[in-house]
């Protein structure tokens, strides 16, 4: 092939780099009063059809504890509310403080959804003894136009009946579930929750530790597994979330900030519905 450009004439521009479009859910300046409170707000975005989340952005103020971005199947926008019951809602991702980007690997996202409400629930604690300004929100990073993905999804693990005794260390929860996800899913990431008693989170698949790390209620770090690890039918996952409470009082799962939880959200591909649950 020959390309002749006449003398004289400037170089045809370079096309404009396509730019992933974006989309933001936020709420700002809502005011807190001293407590703490589970508060939603509804969406609608509009998305182009076929698009599909590569980025989870946390987008957070002094007295958010956590934050977490949830589907409702059916459901409208409606007034924001205080909301500590969920409904038939499916867990798209979460974030707590100081929480990292999570940027699904290329070619992997959550598709975006028309027939039902994205929920931004965000968990609130005001300490101080005036009203806060909450913000708080996400920003949703899209594939391309025309892009191909492969699905993920969350498949969440936890424990709700538990006690970490008054003076103790190094209670361990353990939770283990086995089969739950399609045959041939990989592990691509992980959010690990506890509150301020926690100390240690570790998981296992298949008896081979793919995390174990020091719990940091300041610094809640989600982890992107590179390789993802897969997950044969046989396989365990088993979690364990280890507490040290050297308070006079014992603490048991809850809501509160002085409650206790044990939860991991993993992503897993290619997924088959939204959320798989596995929660003892």
């Amino acid at each position: 092939m020959v390309l002749i450009i006449a003398c004289g004439s400037p170089p045809p521009p370079a096309p404009d780099a396509a730019v992933a479009p974006t989309i933001s859910l936020h709420e700002s300046g809502f005011q807190q009063a001293p407590g703490e409170t589970y508060h939603c707000w509804y969406f609608q975005p509009d998305a182009p059809a076929g698009a599909a989340i590569t980025t989870f952005h946390p987008v957070t103020s002094t007295g958010v504890h956590h934050l977490a971005l949830f589907f409702e199947p059916g459901g409208s926008v409606r007034a924001d509310r205080e909301c500590s019951t969920f409904g038939n809602w499916s867990l798209l991702w979460g974030a707590g403080v100081g929480t990292n980007d999570a940027v699904l690997p290329d070619g992997v996202a959550v598709p975006m959804r028309h027939d039902g409400v994205y929920v931004l629930q965000v968990h609130i604690l005001n300490a101080t003894d005036q009203s806060l300004s909450i913000d708080a929100g996400v920003d949703l990073t899209l594939t391309e136009p025309g892009a191909t993905f492969t699905r993920a999804g969350t498949f969440l693990e936890g424990s709700t009946s538990f006690t970490v005794p008054a003076h103790s260390t190094g209670v361990t929860v353990t939770t283990d579930c086995t089969g739950r996800l399609p045959a041939g899913a990989q592990l691509v990431g992980l959010f690990p929750h506890m509150h301020k008693l926690g100390a240690q989170f570790q998981t296992t698949l298949g008896g081979h530790t793919i995390y174990d790390q020091p719990w940091k209620f300041d610094a809640q770090t989600l982890a992107m597994f590179d390789p993802a690890p897969a997950v044969a039918a046989s396989d365990t996952i088993e979690m364990r979330c280890i507490y040290n409470n050297t308070t006079d009082t014992p603490v048991s799962f809850g809501l509160s900030t002085n409650d206790e939880m044990c939860f991991g959200a993993f992503y897993y591909t290619p997924a088959v519905q939204d959320e798989i649950d596995c929660i003892q």
